[in-house]
Formats: C-alpha cells, structure tokens, sequence
C-alpha cells in the first residue's frame, strides 16, 4: 500500500477487477459498500463502513489477502554484511553490499 487508506486497501483487492484482486473476488455488496466508504463524510463514518466491509469479506473468503508487509527478513547464513533497515521498506534493500562467505 501506498496511501495506508482502506480505500486503497478494499479497492485494490476486493473490488470487483480490481489491481490487486488475485483471487477474483467480486462481490455486488462490496462493490456498492465501497463506493459507501468512499463517499464517508468523516472519519468516523468511514471506520464503521470499513469495519463492515471487513465483516463481510471474510465471512465471504476462507482467508484473504493482506496489504501490508509481514516484516519477515529471511537469508542464508553465508550471507554477510546485512544491515537491516528499522520499518516498512518497499524495495528491501538493493543489496549492493552484501557478500556470500562460503565461496
């Protein structure tokens, strides 16, 4: 995610044909309650329409996608000179500096 709105969020990857809708979900409730959410006046009203989109989402799908990093760094032990930066990164580090100490 980019902005951290559920707008991005939801339309992404529940909205029918969205970018990110992998699963080819498509749903006339979601739809409509999205277009809801995203007219939301306040903040308040757009919680409680985005909580409700989640409700029915996943009483739709056995499980479901998320839109946010799980902050797992996995590597091989011969790998040397990591530095492992503090918070979400996108690209995850270029790299440029790190070494294989088994060959």
């Amino acid at each position: 995610q980019t902005t951290n709105t559920p707008e991005e969020m939801f339309g992404s990857y529940f909205l029918t044909g969205g970018s990110r809708n992998w699963l080819g979900y498509s749903s006339e409730v979601v739809d409509a309650k999205y277009l809801e959410l995203a007219a939301s006046p306040d903040s308040a009203t757009r919680k409680a329409r985005g909580l409700e989109l989640e409700d029915i989402i996943l009483a739709d799908l056995p499980s479901a996608p998320l839109g946010v990093q799980n902050g797992r760094s996995s590597y091989y032990t011969e790998i040397q000179n990591i530095t492992v930066p503090l918070g979400q990164q996108y690209m995850w580090p270029k790299r440029e500096h790190v070494w294989r100490t088994d060959v």
